[in-house]
């Protein structure tokens, strides 16, 4: 496990530097020459071109540590990386009800599920449509056990049920510190209205409910190992914290990729 937390930290940092550095360049070529939308990171050419490199170089630096074929980890990490460059999807097939809102999240993640598992299998060669079907449903099954274990910890910890609002089940606990899984998001409501905190500071332009909103997308993503993935990296943040002196509390949303959004 601890080889595998070295190897991940190591290759997201790879990963994040690359994807970053040759987005942003692409980017402004496709705006000097006319190539591509404009997107939040730029151009679209720029975002996947990012993401192909950043995913490429991070399976290359992960099969080199693992003493495995480097080509084939960044050809791995190259496609993972484009796809993954486009972000979750959130479609609402099901409407934006409290029971749809449920339905669209276990759409979502099978997709993204089924997504996965096409490339992969198309990648190593094995059956596409297995692949697919079984990608969506394990995503699917991943995010039902987000969904139970969110709404089993609001529950337990605010003594009431949900009170639904835009996509989102918010538990409101007296004095707790807002966290959030499975579409729920559990805290003080005095906390979640506030606006966010950033190394320290005020962030007046985003809500502490936008950045519990921004986990929704992680969740789709990484289906079932987004808790155990996400409490390494808080470990990792806090640790972090304790060696620049910010403090473990600090340095688990300082220092946590999770909670860079």
């Amino acid at each position: 496990m601890l080889k595998g937390v070295l190897i991940g930290a190591v290759s997201g940092a790879v990963f994040s530097g690359v994807s970053g550095y040759v987005g942003e360049a692409i980017a402004h070529a496709g705006v000097a020459g006319g190539v591509g939308p404009p997107t939040a990171g730029g151009t679209l050419a720029g975002q996947v071109g990012g993401g192909i490199a950043g995913g490429a170089t991070a399976g290359a630096t992960s099969s080199g540590m693992y003493g495995s074929d480097v080509g084939l980890g960044a050809l791995y990490g190259g496609i993972m990386g484009g796809l993954g460059s486009f972000g979750a999807p959130n479609f609402a097939p099901f409407g934006d009800s409290a029971a749809g809102t449920t339905g669209n999240r276990l759409f979502n993640s099978s997709l993204t599920g089924g997504t996965l598992g096409t490339a992969y299998a198309g990648i190593t060669g094995e059956n596409v449509w297995q692949g697919s079907a079984r990608g969506a449903i394990a995503w699917g099954l991943g995010e039902a056990a987000n969904m139970g274990i969110g709404h089993g910890l609001g529950y337990m910890m605010s003594g009431a049920g949900p009170k639904y609002s835009n996509g989102a089940f918010y538990y409101y606990s007296k004095e707790q510190v807002p966290f959030t899984i499975g579409g729920a998001i559990i805290g003080d409501e005095d906390y979640i209205l506030g606006y966010n905190i950033v190394n320290g500071q005020l962030d007046y332009n985003h809500t502490v409910d936008q950045h519990e909103r921004a986990h929704f997308a992680q969740q789709t993503a990484l289906s079932v190992s987004y808790i155990p993935v996400h409490v390494i990296s808080q470990g990792i943040g806090g640790l972090t914290g304790l060696f620049t002196g910010a403090g473990f509390l600090n340095g688990t949303h300082r220092y946590n990729v999770f909670e860079r959004w």
